[in-house]
């Protein structure tokens, strides 16, 4: 078989579920389009810093998404950049430790939370998780204004 991407002829077994591709020209393509990826979400992040303490290395940020999850992030790296934008369109960038301080806060607080309401015996009425995250996060982090 003829491969449409690179043009040469190759045994059969080369095509993987009798595809138009030979399997070597479907691996660099894949590799291609993860180092395009890896290379927006990483300037992006660098770019942005971290909302907290401004930290700019791309190595130390992450992704918190403030509502309707529905990827991480670093596992779209081979999906189109609209469709990552989209979901970083979701999200705060933020370095490891104030990412793992605004989580920590928020299951204190929800904890806090629980307890205040069986020791009440009151319906449990706690804010939506986004608030919390968001104000622990202020509470324990003052945003730097720009």
């Amino acid at each position: 078989m003829v491969c449409k991407k690179c043009g040469e002829d190759k045994e059969e077994r080369c095509f993987p579920y009798k595809r138009n591709t030979c399997r070597e020209c479907r691996c660099n393509n894949s590799k291609i389009k993860r180092n395009i990826g890896k290379e927006f979400i990483n300037t992006f992040k660098h770019e942005t810093g971290c909302s907290s303490c401004k930290e700019t290395n791309p190595v130390v940020l992450e992704f918190h998404h403030t509502h309707d999850k529905e990827y991480k992030v670093s596992r779209m790296i081979e999906l189109p950049i609209q469709k990552i934008k989209e979901e970083m369109s979701k999200c705060i960038v933020l370095c490891a430790n104030c990412h793992r301080i605004l989580h920590h806060n928020e299951k204190r607080a929800a904890s806090e939370g629980k307890e205040a309401a069986q020791a009440t015996g009151a319906e449990r009425s706690l804010r939506s998780p986004v608030t919390l995250m968001h104000s622990d996060l202020e509470e324990a982090l003052p945003l730097e204004e720009a």
